[in-house]
C-alpha cells in the first residue's frame, strides 16, 4: 500500500501563494521518506495567514521559489496517489503551477475528510472531521500548520481510516480519486473519475461537489457588492468545477469579497468564516480579483 501525503501553508489569500512545502511517501502504513521546504511566494504576508502557521516575510528571504523547488515534488507526486487533509492544498498547488504555466504531474487525488467520512461516517460534533481533531481522537501528537507535521499526520490519519473501513488505498480511490495533471484532468479515466459507493458502506454523494476544474471539491460563498451579477459569479465557479452556496456552513471552502475598500466593515459572512479559521478549519478568502484572475487562468488553460 503506497500513497504520498502532502500539505501547503499560504502567504496569503492568493491561491497561488505558497511559502511552506510538506510531502510524507507512505508505503505498507509507515512513512520512509519525506521532504520539506519553505519557498518565497513572491508577495506580502498577510497577518491572518501568519498568525496561522508562523512564517513570516524574514523567514522566506532565501529561501526558494516555488518554480525551483517543483522539479522535487514532481519526483514525489508523478504517478502516486496523493492525499491532502481537504481540498485546500490540491487548489492552491494548481494554482502555483498554473502562476509558472506547468501542467499538473499525472496523480490521482483523494481528500482525506472523504475517507475519514468513510471510516468513521456518525463522528459527532464539535470538531468533526477536522485534521487536529481526528489527530487527537487517534492519539497522534503534531505540530499543526507546520506542512510537514500536518502532511504526516494527514497520512496517519489515512492509514487509520483505511483500516477501519477497512479497504486499500486503490480501492478508495476507485472511490474518491480524482484524475489530474496532464489530459487526465480534462477526461478523467473511468476508474478514478467515478463516485459510486463501494459494496456494503453507503456514501452520502450529495456531501461530495461535482465538476472537474481547478475548484473541483470547493463549495463557494459570495459576499460584498460585486462587479457583476452573484448569478454570473456562480456560474464561473461552477465552470471551474466548484458547487456555490447562498450561506455559511462547516462545508465551505472558499469565501470570495466583492467591494471591499480599505477600512470597510466586513460582512456577517466575512466575520463567520475568519471566526471558524481561527478555531480550525480550512478556508480560503479572496478578493473578487483574485477570483476573477483565477476564472481568467481556468478558461486560458483549462481545469487542472
Amino acid at each position: 500500500m503506497r500513497f504520498v501525503a502532502i500539505d501547503l501553508e499560504t502567504a496569503c489569500a492568493s491561491w497561488d501563494s505558497i511559502c511552506q512545502v510538506g510531502i510524507a511517501l507512505y508505503e505498507n502504513g509507515r512513512e520512509v521518506e519525506s521532504f520539506c521546504t519553505l519557498v518565497n511566494p513572491e508577495c506580502a504576508f498577510d497577518q491572518m495567514n501568519i498568525g496561522v502557521h508562523g512564517i513570516t516575510e524574514d523567514a522566506v528571504i532565501d529561501a526558494p521559489l516555488f518554480r525551483a523547488v517543483v522539479g522535487e515534488i514532481e519526483t514525489y507526486l508523478r504517478d502516486e496517489i496523493v492525499v491532502s487533509h481537504g481540498n485546500f492544498d490540491r487548489t492552491a498547488l494548481g494554482g502555483a503551477y498554473l502562476k509558472i504555466g506547468r501542467a499538473l504531474p499525472d496523480c490521482v487525488w483523494i481528500d482525506n475528510v472523504d475517507l475519514a467520512k468513510w471510516a468513521w461516517p456518525d463522528k459527532p460534533r464539535p470538531g468533526g472531521y477536522r485534521l487536529a481533531t481526528l489527530a487527537e481522537g487517534l492519539g497522534i501528537a503534531f505540530d499543526h500548520h507546520d506542512a510537514l507535521e500536518d502532511a504526516r499526520t494527514a497520512g496517519l490519519v489515512a492509514v487509520a481510516a483505511l483500516a477501519a473501513v477497512p479497504t486499500t488505498i486503490k480501492q478508495a480511490a476507485q472511490v474518491y480519486g480524482r484524475s489530474i495533471g496532464g489530459t487526465q484532468a480534462k477526461a478523467p479515466t473511468a476508474s478514478f473519475g467515478r463516485r459510486t459507493p463501494m459494496p456494503d458502506r453507503k456514501v452520502a454523494l450529495k456531501d461530495f461537489a461535482g465538476g472537474e476544474g481547478p475548484l473541483a471539491g470547493h463549495r463557494v460563498v459570495f459576499t460584498g457588492e460585486l462587479s457583476i451579477e452573484r448569478g454570473a459569479a456562480a456560474k464561473l465557479a461552477n465552470g471551474l468545477g466548484a458547487e456555490c452556496a447562498n450561506s455559511i456552513s462547516r462545508k465551505v471552502t472558499m469565501l470570495v469579497i466583492g467591494g471591499s475598500e480599505p477600512g470597510a466593515a466586513k460582512s456577517s459572512k466575512q466575520v463567520k468564516i475568519e471566526q471558524m479559521i481561527a478555531e480550525g478549519s480550512t478556508i480560503q478568502i479572496l478578493s473578487e480579483a483574485a477570483f476573477m484572475a483565477l476564472c481568467s487562468q481556468g478558461d486560458a488553460q483549462g481545469p487542472n
